[in-house]
Order: C-alpha cells, then sequence, then structure tokens
C-alpha cells in the first residue's frame, strides 16, 4: 500500500505539472488569437481569428453572443484570464452534465453548472 505521504507528494507534483502545460495551452491559444500582440482580444480581432480556423461559417449574432460572455467585465476586449476561465468553465458546463453527484457535493462544481462563474484563472497562477 502506498503511503499517504508520499501519495499527496506525487499527487501535488503531478497536479502542478499538468496545471502548468494546461496554463501554457491556454496562453498559447490566447496569443494565436491575439494578432495585435497588445494582450487583448478586440471583437473584430478576435473574429477574423475564429473564420480563419473555423471550419464553417460564423453567425455575427451567435459570435456577439459569445463574444459578451467571454468579455466578463463587459469593457469591450477579452484578456487572458477571461478567455481562459470561458474555456474552463465551459469545459465544466460540459463535465458537470455528467456527474449529478459530484456537483452536489461541491459547492465549486454545482456554481459552475449554475452558471456563477469564478475567476479559474487565477488558479493557473498559483504555485
Amino acid at each position: 500500500m502506498l503511503p499517504y505521504d508520499l501519495f499527496v507528494s506525487v499527487y501535488l507534483a503531478q497536479f502542478r505539472e499538468q496545471k502548468q502545460l494546461f496554463r501554457q495551452t491556454m496562453n498559447d491559444a490566447f496569443a494565436y488569437f491575439d494578432t495585435s500582440g497588445d494582450g487583448k482580444l478586440e471583437k473584430d480581432e478576435l473574429f477574423k481569428s475564429f473564420s480563419a480556423v473555423c471550419p464553417f461559417e460564423i453567425v455575427p449574432d451567435a459570435f456577439d453572443k459569445i463574444f459578451a460572455q467571454l468579455d466578463a467585465d463587459g469593457d469591450g476586449s477579452v484578456t487572458a484570464d477571461e478567455f481562459i476561465d470561458y474555456l474552463l468553465h465551459s469545459q465544466l458546463s460540459l463535465a458537470s452534465g455528467s456527474n449529478q453527484a459530484a456537483i452536489e457535493s461541491s459547492a465549486f462544481l454545482k456554481g459552475a453548472k449554475e452558471g456563477k462563474r469564478a475567476p479559474l484563472s487565477k488558479v493557473l497562477y498559483e504555485r
């Protein structure tokens, strides 16, 4: 049997490694869409980038809704934190439908399912 202290040590090391890989992947994705290189995504900039990589036509009204969700503070641009938070919450929303027991026991997942956004990107930057 694996000693608890060793389990925790190995688990935390793996978590940190995966967190760093995820953070880098999300930052790379953000940088891809940030064609101006100014550290924020403007609506027309993101629309052009999405259109270039999307295999189907993007409907402007649908894009407007997505952009409004991405732009959490409503300032007209999307920061890396807003981008990452949106993607994390989207994934949690998809995953949460498959495990109701986990959702009910976790205030965090329950909040995600109810559409309450917490700044998850902050977790990625904690060491």
